[in-house]
């Protein structure tokens, strides 16, 4: 094998992804960078040079891109025909507001280190399997509103619950009684919004409060 040049380095048994280095070859790949045989975890035998292992352009035997492609395929025939659906919509807009420090509203989520759990943000699929069907008019609610995007911590809710939920829910007096502004909603038989809409105009008897 000769002598290692000035820069060898031994990378006998350290781990690069799921290889495992054994030992190195006796040839060397072409421009005699040093190739090593290595044990990927699913017990196939693999050689390559340290190089690639070290920048991580291998991390396999090749198992990996396989798994990859393979799962790559079963998203896309489950997505096919759900993209326009409003679960897709609620998907995709609930990683954009904890990523996108562009999203107009950012700062309320990613800006606040809210963040979504690693099983959704890399599948679709299991974002449905975890939050079942959604319901006519529902849209997903964080149950503590500190809490990130998680099978835990969230559902489906109505506008109702979740205006209920929300950390800056408004308070309002109508006709001297006071209460939360949701609630009130409820009260009076009309909508979250009309309530919003009369207390901000002062009319109808209803008016915002800073507090109970």
């Amino acid at each position: 094998m000769g002598h290692p040049a000035h820069n060898f380095v031994d990378v006998t048994g350290m781990r690069f992804g799921r290889l495992v280095v054994l030992r190195r070859c006796e040839r060397n790949s072409i421009g005699g960078k040093a190739r090593w045989e290595c044990r990927c975890d699913c017990g196939a035998n693999h050689e390559a040079a340290s190089d690639l292992l070290k920048s991580g352009k291998i991390s396999s035997c090749g198992c990996l891109q396989r798994e990859l492609l393979q799962s790559r395929n079963h998203l896309t025939k489950f997505k096919h025909g759900k993209t326009g659906t409003q679960v897709y919509r609620v998907w995709v807009n609930m990683k954009h507001r904890c990523q996108n420090p562009d999203a107009d509203c950012y700062a309320n989520y990613g800006g606040r280190g809210i963040s979504v759990c690693a099983r959704w943000m890399d599948s679709f699929e299991a974002f449905v399997a975890d939050m079942g069907p959604r319901p006519r008019g529902g849209s997903i609610d964080r149950i503590d509103v500190n809490g990130n995007y998680e099978p835990a911590n969230c559902r489906w809710a109505s506008s109702l619950e979740q205006g209920r939920n929300k950390r800056n829910t408004r308070y309002v007096e109508v006709d001297g009684v006071r209460g939360k502004l949701p609630e009130m909603a409820e009260r009076l038989g009309i909508t979250y919004s009309a309530l919003k809409n009369r207390a901000a105009r002062g009319s109808f008897g209803a008016k915002f409060i800073d507090s109970l």
